[in-house]
């Protein structure tokens, strides 16, 4: 008898041919999306434009035509990349926004005329804005209320830029111990935290009396973690501190500012308190002026290191005199001479840029020096001057700063 052949063993052979084919082209299709995501993350995202108008709606589409009321509600829409055009106007209210974005692709608000967006914070003891996302830029608002805290940020590589924050209330009684500040990086285990070209002033004398004895602290500019830049700021008749390091800072460049009248020292480097343990180490504290401040221009205080770098500052009539560091650490290059601003009057009618016999005019160091000023006048050329304003140089966008 002949063998017939086998169709079922054939029919087995063929599907399971058709099955490892499918199998194969499954697999290189999910490698091949791979491929394509890691090629996605590895181009900047332009993401898209939104708009926020106090004459705006919630229930809009975000649309310049058709935009949204608050700015709390477009973050809520927010992807990595995606940037809010807040329209000129007042905007009342306490603003808490989560959205986070990505190293190559911020989450960017940004008021469309500087200064011309109104952040009126009105929550007793609280921040105007409250900011929990990573990977985010403020860039030039307005910024008052009856809270204890302009801009408060509890994210990392998060850059506050060209803001104007001013006349904040500081704490009730009920929260002396927690003081306050314009310009807020409060998480310890946040990091790469910037203050880029801010205008802080006024901060906590509206309820000074209610924390008679704790107005050390409350700050101009606060800064709790480890990194970041604290660069070209104009820092004022604010209560206690001008600038203030304290906490989990560390590794923290802070350059060209402007810092004066400010009712303690214009800038304190030191750590303590909670996260126990920390020292404030490898800093560099470079090209600022800080002149007339009720105590000192600059000191260490607390957990400090001995890499701490203070090179090319300019000093003036600080009460206390010009700077007290610890650890045998050493300031060059200090300049005690009168920075001969063009109007000095300690308060928001003076005008701080420099005279041309100023001799902060190409005393700084490159060392830690932002590449442009507050302006956007690039520091490059024939020598970099002290303190936030650069005295002759091209002007440029404040853009280039994001």
């Amino acid at each position: 008898m002949r063998r017939q052949p086998n169709i079922s063993h054939s029919f087995r052979a063929l599907r399971a041919g058709i099955v490892l084919a499918i199998l194969f082209h499954l697999v290189m299709l999910d490698l091949a999306a791979q491929a394509q995501r890691l090629e996605d993350n590895r181009v900047p995202k332009e993401g898209q434009n939104y708009y926020v108008s106090p004459k705006g709606s919630d229930r809009n589409d975000g649309s310049l035509k058709h935009p949204w009321m608050t700015i709390e509600h477009a973050s809520s829409w927010l992807l990595p990349g995606d940037t809010v055009h807040v329209l000129p106007g007042v905007y009342r209210g306490r603003i808490a926004t989560a959205a986070s974005g990505l190293a190559d692709a911020h989450i960017t608000y940004i008021s469309d005329q500087k200064w011309e967006a109104h952040i009126i914070g009105n929550v007793v003891d609280r921040s105007a804005w409250d900011n929990r996302g990573n990977y985010v830029d403020i860039i030039g608002f307005d910024v008052s209320g009856v809270g204890r805290t302009g801009l408060y940020n509890d994210g990392s590589h998060v850059r506050f830029i060209a803001n104007h924050v001013h006349d904040i209330a500081g704490p009730t009684s009920a929260l002396c111990d927690n003081g306050g500040a314009g310009i807020f990086h409060g998480n310890y285990s946040g990091s790469d935290n910037d203050t880029i070209g801010n205008r802080v002033h006024d901060i906590g004398w509206t309820k000074a009396s209610l924390c008679a004895t704790s107005g050390s602290q409350v700050h101009g500019i606060y800064h709790a973690n480890r990194g970041g830049h604290i660069v070209n700021n104009l820092v004022y008749h604010n209560r206690a501190y001008g600038i203030h390091l304290w906490h989990a800072a560390s590794d923290v460049v802070i350059s060209g500012n402007t810092v004066f009248n400010n009712g303690s020292s214009g800038l304190v480097v030191g750590a303590g308190d909670k996260p126990h343990g920390n020292r404030a180490d490898n800093c560099i504290v470079s090209n600022n002026i800080l002149a007339y401040n009720i105590r000192y221009g600059f000191v260490e205080s607390g957990n400090t290191g001995t890499r701490n770098q203070y090179t090319n500052n300019l000093t003036y009539e600080n009460k206390l005199g010009p700077f007290q560091l610890q650890n045998g650490n050493a300031a060059t290059d200090t300049i005690n001479a009168d920075p001969q601003f063009v109007n000095y009057t300690g308060d928001s009618r003076g005008n701080y840029r420099l005279m041309r016999t100023s001799p902060a005019l190409r005393s700084g160091s490159r060392e830690g020096a932002p590449a442009d000023d507050v302006e956007g006048r690039t520091r490059s050329g024939p020598g970099i001057d002290i303190g936030a304003y650069q005295s002759a140089a091209d002007p440029r966008n404040v853009s280039a700063m994001r």
